[in-house]
């Protein structure tokens, strides 16, 4: 028992002592300076064109989950005016991948949720200040732990300032699950009844949107004594009123094949939506992008409350791979 105490005690002291070596070590290392050279620091030099292939998205909402890939364009002119494309399309769509006949069905079948969006941002202000940037200079993986080593640099930082808008149009199978009350089914003779269970019809809004964007660059590149490091990032952030004119289900059919008209009682649809998102690229590298986006999109509602159950609450996110290209503006 004695024997067993001694070494349960010696074992403590060697994990005490490799743990104050580890200190002595990192102590040292973090004496030595570093030595680098800023080769370039112009937040203004950005290439004006990026293609982002994104090869996965989700998008999240009470009315349907999918999964897809998405592409997305950006083009920067006069420094000012920056044009924005984005297409998005699923390939796993909980509504979208099936049509079952023995309920009321969409008239040309249940499709992949599909996304079209067309915007521009007007920047007001840009701005360079002084600021830090964090350089990685070296990073090492022992089994799951990683040890990165960085220093913090002066660094240039752009900020941009501007208005934005545009239209989208959002395409998905909308499945009416507990809401028939909230439904009209009309037959062709103008007969209206309310939508049964697992009734499912294409749904379509289409939106125009307006408000605020904000813009950050950072672009580095230094000599070091670990070799040349860079660092770069372009930040958006933005927030957006939304306005739907167009709120509309497709025309179904019945089990035994006659088509109807779907449609949602007037004051269970809001027209006006909000949506803030964020995005992530390298301005000038080919490397990884991201973009995430939540908010309350215009349309369908059966509960007037913001919450996870509402129709209209959504959250997506994509991940992929930025190209910037194109000539870089002229450093002013």
């Amino acid at each position: 028992m004695r024997f067993g105490n001694l070494f349960e005690q010696k074992i403590r002291m060697m994990k005490k002592l490799s743990v104050l070596i580890c200190l002595l070590i990192a102590a040292t290392a973090s004496a030595q300076k570093v030595k680098y050279k800023i080769i370039s620091d112009d937040p203004k030099n950005v290439k004006v064109f990026s293609l982002s292939l994104e090869p996965f998205y989700a998008d999240v909402s009470a009315p349907d989950i999918h999964l897809g890939y998405s592409l997305r364009a950006d083009l920067l002119l006069f420094k000012r005016l920056e044009l924005r494309g984005d297409f998005r399309k699923a390939y796993l769509d909980i509504n979208g991948d099936e049509t079952k006949t023995q309920y009321y069905y969409p008239k040309n079948d249940a499709k992949p949720a599909t996304y079209v969006e067309a915007g521009f941002s007007l920047f007001l202000r840009d701005k360079v200040i002084r600021s830090e940037a964090k350089m990685i200079l070296s990073s090492h993986s022992f089994g799951n732990t990683t040890y990165t080593r960085y220093m913090m640099i002066p660094a240039k930082k752009r900020n941009m300032f501007g208005i934005r808008g545009g239209l989208y149009t959002n395409h998905f199978a909308f499945q009416v699950d507990g809401n028939g009350e909230y439904f009209k089914v009309t037959d062709p003779n103008g007969v209206s009844i309310d939508a049964e269970e697992n009734t499912v019809s294409m749904y379509t809004t289409s939106a125009f949107y307006g408000g605020l964007h904000f813009k950050s660059i950072v672009d580095v590149v230094a000599s070091t004594d670990y070799g040349t490091k860079k660092v770069g990032a372009m930040t958006d952030f933005y927030f957006d009123v939304l306005f739907a004119p167009l709120v509309k289900f497709g025309d179904i059919k019945s089990p035994n094949g006659v088509t109807n008209s779907l449609d949602a009682k007037k004051e269970n649809v809001k027209r006006i939506g909000w949506r803030v998102g964020w995005a992530y690229r390298h301005p000038n590298k080919v490397g990884i992008c991201y973009k995430l986006e939540m908010g309350a999109r215009p349309g369908f509602r059966s509960i007037d409350k913001i919450s996870y159950k509402s129709e209209r609450v959504f959250l997506m996110f994509t991940v992929g791979l930025n190209i910037p290209a194109g000539k870089r503006h002229a450093s002013e």
